[in-house]
């Protein structure tokens, strides 16, 4: 049942983006494309899109009021695809998320930056068009940990993203991403045995808090500031769940 449930529900995410993005297409006759119109494409999908996902989303705190970079902790494949819901922003992701058939296209039309992480030319471009898209006066989400985690609180983050943030003096926003069951963190699996699991049971919960703007000229102690308010909002979260959660948190 578990198997038939999360297949019926890839074709429906799958045939669904489809049919928006062909509409979409249609539309750009008469109008130009801009982030704001792809901004808008993406959260009319999420509308229908988290329901077919059985996605229950909780979200508290808000968008900062200007443009800024936010970093969030990494669960699961789905973290954007939730967070969606709370903020628009470009999102920041792995080379591999463009091998992925219709997601990859709906990504790249509604606000994607791909990185090699093995290339550092890659990493240093990146960067660079993270500071020039912030600038032009729009968000990027951020996963810090520059990979999925399933202990309590964060893995150690990546400095880099920071060091932009400082030098710019762009605001950083912490976001803290929790879901009910421990099935939904990626935990080393394929995407496609994920998939099953994760979207092969009715419900999936998730709570997502949206923190306060950060700055900071010291890009190491930004970077703490944001990890340890995430720590502590995970653990707070963890507790709403009432039930025993594996893992210990970091020191």
């Amino acid at each position: 049942m578990g198997k038939f449930l999360a297949g019926l529900r890839a074709i429906l995410m799958a045939l669904t983006m489809i049919v928006y993005m062909l509409c979409y297409s249609v539309t750009l006759l008469f109008r130009k494309h801009t982030p704001e119109s792809a901004f808008n494409l993406r959260r009319a999908w999420v509308v229908i899109g988290n329901p077919i996902m059985g996605a229950k989303i909780d979200v508290t705190g808000s968008p900062a009021d200007v443009p800024a970079i936010y970093m969030s902790n990494h669960r699961s494949f789905s973290d954007p695809l939730f967070q969606a819901k709370a903020f628009d922003a470009f999102i920041i992701a792995k080379a591999e998320v463009g091998d992925i058939p219709v997601m990859s296209q709906a990504a790249s039309l509604t606000g994607i930056i791909y990185v090699k992480r093995e290339s550092k030319s890659s990493r240093k471009a990146t960067v660079l068009k993270l500071i020039e898209t912030v600038k032009e006066g729009y968000n990027v989400l951020i996963y810090p940990e520059g990979t999925t985690g399933d202990l309590v609180t964060t893995k150690q983050f990546k400095l880099g993203a920071f060091k932009a943030a400082s030098s710019n003096d762009f605001p950083v926003v912490p976001v803290a991403i929790d879901y009910k069951k421990l099935k939904d963190h990626w935990q080393g699996r394929s995407l496609f045995s994920h998939f099953l699991i994760q979207f092969g049971k009715l419900r999936t919960e998730t709570k997502i808090s949206i923190g306060p703007p950060m700055r900071g000229d010291d890009p190491e102690v930004l970077m703490n500031q944001t990890k340890d308010w995430i720590d502590a909002e995970l653990l707070r979260l963890q507790k709403d769940w009432q039930e025993p959660r594996l893992g210990q948190p970091q020191s």
